[in-house]
C-alpha cells in the first residue's frame, strides 16, 4: 500500500528518562476498514536510529526501534473518542524482549473509512544505557519504502530527555501532617503526581540552561539565533558539526576577511571547492619596468603556465570588467579545483553563490573573476577546401 509519512516529532515525556517520538501516515487514496490491518503493517514498517550531537548516524549507533525484529504481545484496540462522524481508536503494544512500547492510534472520518494512523514509540535507552538528563538526542526515520518519506528533513527530529526529581514525593512531604496521616489509601499523593510531573519536566529545563552556551552540545536549531547575534552568516547546508565549527571559530574568521588565507577559506566554505588565490597586479606589462618580460617561445613550460596559475608572463592592462578581463590592479583571481563527477547544474550555481557573496569577504576595492583549473574542453576543428586548394569554409565543435 502507497503510504505518506508526516509530523515525524519527539517530546520529553514528564515522567522523565523518556522521549516520546510520533508520527503520522496518510493513504495515498481513502481506505476501507477491512484494509486496516494492511495499512498498519506499513505504517510500522520503519526503523529510527537516535544519537547525540548531530543526524550523522552509521552502523554503530543506537537502533531505537526496528521493525524486522519487535515482537509485539497483542492486545485489543481501545476506543478514545466516538462521535457520529469520528472515531479515535488506540491499540498499545510491548516488544516481548526489549520491553519497547508502542501506541498506534487510529483516525476514522466515517463509520467505514479510515483517515490516517498516528503511531507512538516510547524511548527509554536500554537497561545498560539509560537516556541521560539535559542531553538533546537525535533522531531519524527510515522508512521500508524511501517514497514514504521524500523529505530528509521531514525524516529528523531532536528533543532533550529530562530527569524524575520525585517531586511529588517532595510536595507531599511538605504538606502538613495532619493531611499526611489521614491520607490512608493515599489519593492526596496520587493527585499531587498529576502535576508534579510538569513540575519534574519544568526543573529538567531549567537545570539544562547553563548547557544551551554549549556550542558542542546545544540543541542544532539554536545555532542560528547564535550567528545572528555574532553577525555571521551560517552555512545551512553544511552538516552540523561544520556548523558548530564555524560558530565557534567565526571570530577567527572575521578576522581573516580580506585576506587571502581568508578569501580561500571562504570559498570552501560556500561551495566546497579548494581554492587559490592569484593576484593580476603581478602580471601587468610596463614598458618602462625592467622586470616585464617578453614572451621567450623557446620556453615550452613558460608557453604551458599560460591562463593558469603558474602563469608569469605580462599583459596590457585590461579595463573590462567581464570574465575573461584579467589583468588590472584591482583584480583577483579565484582559481577553484572542482570535485570529481560535480554535475554542469552544480557548478553553475555554486559560481553564482560565490559572486553574490564577494562582498562578504573580498575588500570593497576588489574585483574577483572565478577560474575553474584542469577543466577540459573538447573541440573540434574543420576545413573545407575546393579543388584549387582555396577554403571554401570551416567550423568549429565543442
Amino acid at each position: 500500500m502507497k503510504i505518506k509519512i508526516k509530523k515525524f516529532s519527539a517530546e520529553p515525556n514528564p515522567v522523565g528518562s523518556q522521549i516520546d517520538l510520533s508520527y503520522e501516515v496518510y493513504p495515498y487514496a481513502s481506505i476501507k476498514v477491512d484494509k486496516l490491518s494492511e495499512l498498519q503493517e506499513d505504517a510500522l514498517k520503519v526503523i529510527i536510529w537516535r544519537k547525540e550531537n548531530d543526524f550523522e548516524f552509521s552502523i554503530k549507533h543506537d537502533v531505537v526501534y526496528d521493525y524486522k525484529v519487535y515482537k509485539p504481545s497483542v492486545t485489543a484496540p481501545t476506543i478514545l473518542s466516538q462521535e457520529k462522524w469520528f472515531k479515535v481508536e488506540c491499540r498499545e503494544e510491548e516488544d516481548t524482549t526489549t520491553k519497547l512500547k508502542r501506541w498506534i492510534y487510529t483516525y476514522y472520518t466515517k463509520k467505514t473509512t479510515i483517515d490516517h494512523l498516528k503511531v507512538v514509540i516510547a524511548d527509554r535507552g536500554t537497561e545498560e544505557s539509560r537516556l541521560k538528563s539535559q542531553i538533546s538526542y537525535y533522531y531519524q526515520i527510515i522508512p521500508r519504502k524511501s517514497e514514504s518519506c521524500p523529505s530528509p528533513a521531514g525524516c529528523r527530529t531532536v528533543a532533550m530527555a529530562t530527569a524524575n526529581y520525585d517531586s511529588a514525593r517532595t510536595l507531599y512531604n511538605w504538606l502538613p501532617r495532619i493531611h499526611r496521616a489521614s491520607d490512608k489509601k493515599g489519593e492526596l499523593k496520587k493527585f499531587l503526581e498529576i502535576f508534579a510531573s510538569q513540575f519534574d519536566l519544568m526543573r529538567s529545563f531549567i537545570e539544562g540552561l547553563p548547557n544551551i552556551s554549549d556550542l558542542d552540545h546545544c540543541n542544532y536549531q539554536l545555532l542560528p539565533l547564535y550567528a545572528q547575534w555574532i553577525g555571521w552568516d551560517l552555512s545551512f547546508q553544511s552538516n552540523i558539526r561544520l556548523q558548530r565549527h564555524e560558530v565557534r571559530y567565526a571570530v577567527d574568521l572575521y578576522c581573516r576577511i580580506g585576506t587571502i588565507p581568508g578569501c580561500e577559506l571562504m570559498v570552501k566554505r560556500l561551495s566546497g571547492w579548494e581554492c587559490r588565490i592569484k593576484e593580476f597586479y603581478k602580471n601587468i606589462f610596463f614598458s618602462n619596468n625592467i622586470n616585464s618580460r617578453s614572451v621567450d617561445t623557446s620556453d615550452s613550460q613558460l608557453l604551458r603556465n599560460i591562463h593558469t596559475f603558474e602563469d608569469s608572463l605580462h599583459y596590457t592592462y585590461d579595463t573590462g570588467l567581464g570574465e575573461d578581463d584579467w589583468y588590472a590592479f584591482n583584480t583577483v583571481g579565484l582559481f577553484v579545483s572542482l570535485i570529481e563527477s560535480e554535475s554542469y547544474a552544480s557548478i553553475i550555481g555554486k559560481k553564482k553563490k560565490i559572486k553574490n557573496n564577494f562582498d562578504l569577504f573580498l575588500p570593497v576595492n576588489i574585483r574577483g573573476v572565478i577560474i575553474i583549473e584542469g577543466l577540459v574542453v573538447k573541440d573540434s576543428y574543420k576545413e573545407d577546401f575546393d579543388l584549387l586548394g582555396t577554403m571554401k569554409d570551416y567550423s568549429t565543435y565543442e
